[in-house]
């Protein structure tokens, strides 16, 4: 099951944590590598936003270089809790 297919997480739900690093980590060492003028954070957290109409997203591509090695996201916490089982497509 795919995170589109599973409604354990809803959109607009606000994800805490990935594997247990939390969302503000992953998101300082990903905006480490996007490319935007200067210190333009404003681009470099839009160009890491996840949309249906983006081919190939910076997300995708560096998420795994820092943080998952040979695994994948299997546990994402979420409000509160921990939603377990869950696979990115």
């Amino acid at each position: 099951m795919t995170l589109d297919e599973d409604r354990r997480i809803r959109p607009g739900t606000e994800i805490l944590s990935l594997n247990g690093t939390p969302v503000g980590t992953i998101r300082d060492s990903l905006m480490t590598v996007v490319h935007a003028d200067g210190g333009n954070d404003a681009k470099r957290l839009k160009d890491l936003e996840l949309t249906p109409q983006t081919e190939y997203a910076y997300f995708d591509i560096y998420y795994p270089l820092f943080f998952l090695g040979e695994g994948t996201v299997d546990r994402v916490s979420v409000e509160g809790r921990s939603v377990d089982g869950v696979r990115f497509a």
